[in-house]
């Protein structure tokens, strides 16, 4: 007898069989996550444009010459875009218990992001004695 090297056509169509099975599942495993990953850094983009605009408000309101009145100003922060990322700023008066305050709220959207972004801060004006 002799020895033929090579595979049979069972070993074959069972390969074909687990290849079929298998490679669509990681094809959508590998899809998700990407998807993933872009989605995460989106989110990370996100977080550190709200804090860049949050600080450049903290710096406007604890200015000498600006203050409070200017960050309540209408209008003061206007819209930036950033790539696919959209940036808006709201102030608001508001009230907390007798104290008055300012609500500044920053959102961020972006088609990537399931829901919009936000960062919110209290700001009240008070004096050192």
């Amino acid at each position: 007898m002799r020895r033929e090297d090579g595979y049979s056509l069972i070993e074959l169509v069972v390969t074909i069989i687990f290849i079929g099975v298998v490679f669509p599942g990681l094809i959508g495993f590998f899809t998700y996550v990407m998807d993933d990953s872009v989605r995460s850094e989106a989110i990370s983009q996100a977080i550190a444009l709200a804090q860049q605009q949050m600080e450049e408000i903290i710096a406007d309101k604890n200015e000498i010459t600006r203050g409070l009145s200017y960050v309540k100003s209408p209008g003061q922060y206007g819209t930036i875009v950033v790539g696919l990322h959209t940036c808006s700023v709201s102030v608001n008066d508001t009230l907390i218990g007798n104290v008055a305050a300012v609500q500044v709220m920053i959102t961020i959207t972006n088609p990537l992001l399931n829901e919009d972004f936000n960062l919110r801060q209290l700001f009240t004006e008070y004096t050192a004695y």
